[in-house]
């Protein structure tokens, strides 16, 4: 019952490792992908079309009522990350039925980013709209990624591209960062320069974001950092939750990132 970006980051290596033939006969021997999978397709309502927070209700039975019932009526920007698990299921399994969700629920946030200012929600939403662009090839799912994208570019404000933790979050020394938002953003605005006439100014934002992740400020020296690759990340301050730390997200779309920087740039 883990996020689906959470699971992607596992499964999607374990492309990168195995054969088609071997990462299928891993997958249904683990039930890892279709287990979590249909998780969050439990979570989709069908009246509405959106996949409800990736949390479950139920593990907050005993716990504050408003918490649960935020939970229950919440559908977040985090699911847009969700989609790529879904479309992925849909290639593997055969089943349109998890490409008809992600699709259905992509459907539902557009033009609605404008309403939050959190960093990793803008990230979050020019990836998701960019994966669904290149899975349906629905323009307005482009329109969406480019706008959340030129969004971004006009509106953070550090002068190594590395935004605080919101966009409207006062400018300051103490103020958090977030590494991850800018790793999502990196890794998205790559590929969403190879779908639009005028990507170089995509790919030249997330090259200036990878060259300052990779600087000694962001990018912990061997050994240190628990272990993590990046530093300075924030997972969400509002609640004091993981404040200026790192986080497994924030390595994996940074190594994506590289990836697909390296690919472009042979």
């Amino acid at each position: 019952k883990c996020p689906g970006h959470l699971v992607s980051v596992s499964f999607d290596v374990s492309v990168l490792l195995f054969s088609r033939s071997q990462y299928i006969g891993y997958v249904t021997r683990h039930r890892g992908l279709f287990g979590n999978t249909n998780y969050h397709l439990s979570h989709f309502e069908f009246q509405e079309a959106k996949v409800r927070k990736s949390m479950d209700v139920e593990t907050y039975k005993h716990g504050n009522v408003q918490m649960r019932e935020y939970l229950k009526n919440t559908h977040d920007v985090d699911n847009m990350m969700n989609l790529d698990l879904l479309f992925t299921a849909s290639k593997l399994s055969g089943d349109s039925k998890y490409y008809e969700v992600a699709v259905k629920h992509a459907q539902t946030h557009q033009g609605k980013n404008d309403e939050s200012a959190w960093s990793r929600g803008q990230a979050w939403g020019v990836y998701g709209y960019t994966s669904c662009y290149r899975e349906t090839k629905d323009t307005t799912f482009l329109q969406e990624a480019t706008h959340i994208a030129d969004m971004i570019m006009q509106r953070v404000k550090t002068d190594d591209c590395i935004p605080y933790w919101d966009l409207d979050a006062p400018a300051g020394k103490d103020t958090p960062r977030d590494a991850s938002a800018a790793a999502v953003t990196a890794s998205a605005l790559l590929e969403l320069s190879t779908f639009v006439p005028d990507g170089k100014k995509y790919f030249d934002y997330a090259e200036t974001i990878l060259k300052n992740l990779s600087s000694d400020h962001y990018l912990a020296a061997k050994g240190s950092n628990q272990g993590f690759v990046l530093m300075h990340s924030t997972g969400s301050l509002p609640h004091g939750s993981e404040i200026d730390v790192p986080l497994n997200y924030a390595d994996y779309y940074y190594l994506e990132a590289l990836q697909r920087y390296q690919n472009l740039t042979k």
